[in-house]
């Protein structure tokens, strides 16, 4: 699925019109009438949204100011020995 129309369509409640949304087949206008709960979603799909929401959730944390790194020698050692560069 065209990226720009997948984001406004996951992105929409039942009953809600999107914006106009323009993807790589033209413009579009969305709307969606239901969702079914009891709908599988095959496991391809739901690795990679799975893989997703980490990656967003990553992404919004290390942009936080809240991120606090720990200088402590030992701390640093751990972390240079798990990435292959003995301190």
């Amino acid at each position: 699925m065209d990226p720009p129309f997948e984001t406004a369509a996951f992105a929409l409640q039942p009953g809600q019109l999107s914006d106009v949304v323009h993807g790589a087949n033209g413009f579009h206008v969305i709307q969606l009438l239901e969702r079914d709960p009891a709908r599988a979603i095959p496991a391809d799909q739901l690795t990679s949204q799975r893989q997703k929401a980490f990656t967003d959730w990553l992404a919004s944390r290390r942009s936080s100011q809240d991120v606090k790194t720990s200088d402590e020698s030992s701390a640093r050692d751990w972390i240079l020995a798990r990435i292959g560069m003995r301190p």
